[in-house]
């Protein structure tokens, strides 16, 4: 089968298209036809091997958000089922899976990142791993839930997020930040967005402020952050007494400075979130179903531009970025 390998010394100039096995599928495994692959800024590191997770197995197939079709039947997955993966490895034994929260699996990991992904014709995974995609939701928009809309649901509900409240999306026109945007507007918040797009305020944003406009009594109970670098330093600036700061990513940085005197005074609370629980995800399902739910897609590109993607990324002007697998 086709699939994009990247090679060392990684970088966009060393993924190609290459002829690799198909997978044989194990014990309890369905295989995938792929269709439609995301692109994230998890995708984007591992192309050029920047994780904080390492990478492996080298040469490396990216990819942690596909949608496609069952080629084989389980026990709940049948044959011809449209599906989404959830995009992490889990045994179902440990603590943490015991107790629901699969994302943190001790013996799991990111698919993709841990393990060769979905950038490619087919994959075979356990079926518990694949969810199928109800009629009523677009499968080139299921496609944003595995990365894209499952972390940003499992930020809002680590942070506590409920009706009434205010909420601050950081980098609000980014796969995370549209759905905790989208999201918070379902939940009955008044969302602010911090972002350089106006469109944002379409899917949800009553306000829209780039990063050195925000008003200084702008302050939020929830906030968002995925940025990191001094975007998170900032954002305390925001927070009202009690606010909940949640972050799962440093796209500007990782190493930052806080006013420890501001935390405990204000009481506020850091919260570090990643991913989310298969319970989750398939709530998020429900939730696209049920509010008919669209998302916007600024661009798709074949597996064989995926250069031409990851430059179109940090350019697009309304949406996601796809890749279209065949």
């Amino acid at each position: 089968m086709k699939a994009v390998l990247v090679r060392k010394p990684y970088g966009e100039e060393n993924a190609g298209i290459a002829d690799v096995p198909d997978p044989v599928p194990q014990k309890d495994e369905i295989v995938v036809k792929v269709l439609f692959a995301g692109l994230n800024p998890i995708d984007i590191n591992v192309v050029r091997n920047k994780t904080v997770y390492g990478l492996k197995p080298d040469p490396h197939i990216p990819g942690s958000e596909i949608s496609g079709v069952a080629e084989t039947s389980g026990k709940t997955i049948k044959k011809g089922d449209r599906v989404i993966l959830y995009s992490r490895w889990f045994d179902g034994t440990c603590k943490y899976c015991k107790s629901g929260r699969e994302e943190l699996c001790s013996s799991g990991g990111i698919f993709g990142v841990l393990s060769n992904g979905g950038y490619c014709e087919k994959i075979s995974v356990p079926e518990k791993m694949l969810l199928r995609i109800p009629d009523e939701v677009n499968i080139e928009d299921a496609v944003s839930i595995p990365v894209g809309g499952l972390t940003a649901l499992h930020a809002l509900n680590r942070a506590g997020a409920a009706s009434g409240q205010k909420l601050l999306v950081y980098g609000a026109s980014g796969n995370t930040g549209l759905f905790a945007t989208l999201l918070g507007k379902y939940r009955g918040m008044e969302v602010s967005a911090v972002s350089s797009k106006e469109w944002v305020k379409k899917y949800g944003a009553s306000s829209v402020y780039s990063h050195d406009k925000i008003p200084e009594d702008l302050k939020a109970d929830v906030i968002i952050n995925s940025l990191g670098g001094d975007l998170f330093t900032e954002s305390f600036n925001h927070a009202a007494p009690g606010a909940k700061i949640a972050t799962f990513g440093v796209f500007t940085g990782a190493n930052v400075q806080v006013n420890l005197a501001k935390i405990y005074t204000q009481e506020i609370e850091i919260i570090g979130t990643t991913g989310g629980t298969v319970a989750e995800m398939k709530s998020l399902l429900q939730t696209m179903q049920t509010n008919s739910i669209r998302l916007p897609t600024d661009r798709v590109f074949g597996i064989d531009h995926l250069k031409e993607a990851i430059q179109a990324y940090s350019g697009r002007t309304e949406g996601r970025i796809l890749l279209r697998v065949q």
